[in-house]
């Protein structure tokens, strides 16, 4: 089990009860909105691939057209024939995270994790690939640079060069706000831009437990904003969700309405900002934020606010 520092679930943190998706949700949501959908991400905050049922959750999106996206550390127990289902299902593209091209470098964020299996799972998915005549998924080595990892980009770039993969290199947020005044390589895969939060008029999260959160920052299973049952338009037409939506606008509301975890969050305060200065005149040009632009700062926040206890 690999056990990554920086994350809720590899902390030791449990927000949620343990657990994992459920296919009838899932699938009754699918029912209702497959025909909107353009991309599924089945993953957040654990390992997908310890989910025995998702090659039936990815076919089931592959069967109705949608694109979905596993992120996974792959170090996981994979015969030949895991191998071949998880490439029959349709999944169209599978990003893995390698931190390292050499197991001393590689623990040291995947705690837990072992480099050589994960390099052989890729030769294996591959080999799947070509056994089964198909082009999908894609396979992409997902490096994530870190505090504890500078400088082993090259490396990573040869390995995945090695397999035959795509690789994608970003900077790995951490807690430490300093962290995300650094602009090198690689580059952060999030910017803040004065826009409102996507989230929470175009991607739908559909939390372990039925539930629908706000985003996929949240962690706290009290941060979610409704559970999902049977009805999505209810859903996502929750009071929780319209205020929310209500913070892009003018950021006020009772005390119960300002614990939402929208309401600090750096993308609502940044658009109010962003508000401030064009009602005044401004113009994205004379525009200064005040607050690094990246991933970092949101990722601070949701960290700290997943730490906290349940309200009472």
């Amino acid at each position: 089990m690999v056990a990554c520092p920086h994350c809720h679930t590899g902390a030791g943190r449990f927000g949620r009860r343990p657990g994992m998706m459920r296919l009838e949700p899932y699938l009754r949501l699918l029912d209702e909105i497959g025909d909107y959908l353009l991309l599924i991400e089945v993953f957040n905050w654990g390992e997908p691939l310890l989910h025995p049922e998702l090659p039936a959750i990815v076919a089931a999106a592959s069967a109705r057209g949608i694109a979905t996206r596993v992120n996974t550390n792959l170090s996981v127990a994979m015969t030949a024939d895991d191998a071949e289902r998880l490439v029959a299902s349709g999944l169209t593209d599978l990003f893995v995270s390698v931190d390292g091209a050499t197991q001393e470098v590689y623990e040291r964020y995947r705690v837990g994790g072992d480099l050589g299996r994960v390099v052989e799972n890729c030769r294996a998915l591959a080999a799947a690939k070509r056994r089964l005549g198909t082009t999908l998924p894609r396979l992409t080595l997902q490096f994530l640079q870190f505090p504890c990892n500078v400088g082993e980009g090259d490396a990573v770039r040869r390995l995945a060069e090695s397999l035959d993969m795509r690789l994608l290199a970003f900077r790995g947020a951490v807690p430490d706000p300093a962290w995300g005044e650094d602009a090198g390589w690689p580059p952060w895969f999030l910017s803040h831009a004065p826009r409102p939060c996507p989230f929470l008029w175009g991607q739908p999260v559909l939390t372990v437990d039925g539930n629908l959160a706000p985003c996929r920052g949240v962690f706290q299973s009290f941060d979610d904003f409704t559970p999902y049952a049977g009805d999505f338009r209810a859903a996502w037409n929750h009071e929780r969700f319209q205020v929310a939506r209500g913070l892009f606008r003018r950021r006020t509301g009772t005390p119960d309405e300002r614990r939402l975890p929208c309401d600090a969050c750096p993308t609502t305060t940044f658009y109010e900002s962003w508000r401030r200065h064009r009602d005044g005149g401004g113009t994205r040009k004379t525009f200064v934020p005040g607050v690094p632009l990246n991933a970092n700062n949101a990722w601070n926040y949701f960290w700290t606010r997943g730490q906290q206890p349940a309200p009472l």
